[in-house]
């Protein structure tokens, strides 16, 4: 059995009868040529790497709301209404 998620043309796809541990395959139909090809060693990796992603994004944009919120108010309300609407709440 197979897992995946489609996005923006991209797929993350996890072998479920894998043993406990699986490899996180990628495919992309920008690249040449085609193929699923082996993203990260094991689930867990891969699970690691979009946490890290997640945190950084967040710091990111933490950082560019305190710096909006100093020099231009209107625009740190409105980044706040954003990330409020997509169910962020920093």
């Amino acid at each position: 059995m197979e897992l995946g998620y489609y996005c923006a043309a991209r797929i993350a796809s996890i072998n479920t009868s894998h043993p406990d541990d699986p490899p996180v395959y990628f495919y992309s139909e920008a690249m040449d040529p085609r193929a699923f090809i082996k993203a990260h060693p094991n689930l867990a990796d891969f699970l690691n790497y979009q946490i890290e992603v997640e945190v950084h994004y967040r710091a990111d944009h933490v950082a560019r709301l305190a710096e909006a919120e100093q020099n231009n108010p209107k625009w740190a309300k409105e980044l706040k209404d954003r990330a409020r609407r997509r169910g962020d709440d920093f």
